[in-house]
């Protein structure tokens, strides 16, 4: 079940969020995704923003979270 905050965010979202800024593990979304949160298009941004803001983090939770690329 997906449970969207006031602001649009969902657990997921606020995970990829926090692990961009904090440059933290990736445990709460390992955790999130392991346990069968749905990936919406929102994380599919998130994501490709880490792309352009640290290019590292991007290609670390690309490699382990293929899901998270958006298909062109």
């Amino acid at each position: 079940m997906e449970v969207k905050s006031s602001e649009g965010y969902d657990a997921l979202d606020v995970a990829l969020l926090q692990w961009g800024v904090n440059n933290s593990d990736l445990t709460y979304v390992s955790l999130l995704i392991s346990t069968g949160a749905t990936i919406t298009i929102s994380h599919k941004q998130i994501t490709k923003k880490l792309k352009y803001d640290n290019f590292d983090l991007y290609m670390k939770v690309i490699s382990k979270y293929p899901e998270l690329l958006i298909n062109i």
